[in-house]
């Protein structure tokens, strides 16, 4: 179980295949004490901006429906979602109704950083979120 005494860490990474248009979202919560929780899905019709936004989301409203409000830094390779979640007067064109619930679930909690790391590079966590949205996605693929 997931301990909020000293904020939660979020890692979260979206995954699409575009030429069948299969996704997959998936997010690790991890607290000062190295305990972890990993959530994932999969979404047949779907972009990589959409994933990436779809693993916040998801992220952060299981922190929320865990451990209530918390502290949080969340960590992504999107440049997009890092860009469009820390700054609400960026134009959001695309993806309309992930916004608004991007930017519900970040407000229910005390304090939202969003934090841009480099994709497949050293983080071990970006590069197990990774391994596991794309997982997801083929997993989704062959339950069809």
């Amino acid at each position: 179980m997931l301990d909020s005494s000293e904020g939660v860490a979020i890692f979260t990474d979206g995954s699409a295949h575009y030429k069948d248009g299969s996704g997959g979202w998936a997010f690790v919560a991890i607290d000062l004490f190295g305990n972890e929780e990993i959530g994932s899905g999969y979404v047949p019709d779907t972009t990589v901006g959409r994933m990436e936004m779809q693993a916040q989301i998801e992220g952060l409203n299981y922190v929320f429906e865990t451990l209530g409000p918390c502290e949080l830094l969340v960590y992504s390779d999107s440049q997009y979602v890092v860009l469009g979640a820390s700054d609400r007067t960026r134009k959001r064109r695309a993806n309309k109704d992930l916004w608004f619930e991007l930017d519900s679930a970040i407000g229910q909690h005390k304090y939202v950083e969003s934090i841009w790391v480099k994709g497949h590079a050293e983080s071990y966590y970006n590069q197990m979120v990774d391994e596991i949205a794309g997982d997801a996605r083929r997993q989704g693929l062959e339950t069809l």
